[in-house]
C-alpha cells in the first residue's frame, strides 16, 4: 500500500518525484540530488500539463535530461 501511495504521489507531482528519486553525478561532489533550474521547472510543468509540446532551446541547457525525466516516469 505504501508503494502505491508513493507511486500516485510521484505521478501527480513531478517536482516531488525529482527531489526524492533523481540523482546525478558531478565531478566535484559525486552523487547528488538533481536540482532543476527555474527554466527546467517550467519545462517540467509544461510537459506534465500538455501531451505535445514544441520547445526551442539552445544547446547544453539540460533540456534533454529534463525531458528524459518525464519520459521515464510515464
Amino acid at each position: 500500500k505504501e508503494q502505491v501511495k508513493e507511486y500516485i504521489k510521484s505521478s501527480k507531482n513531478p517536482e516531488y518525484f525529482i527531489s526524492e528519486y533523481i540523482k546525478i553525478v558531478t565531478l566535484d561532489e559525486g552523487l547528488v540530488s538533481f536540482k532543476p533550474w527555474d527554466f527546467q521547472e517550467s519545462l517540467l510543468d509544461t510537459i506534465h500539463k500538455n501531451r505535445f509540446i514544441i520547445c526551442k532551446f539552445p544547446r547544453q541547457t539540460g533540456k534533454s535530461t529534463t525531458a528524459r525525466l518525464r519520459i521515464k516516469r510515464v
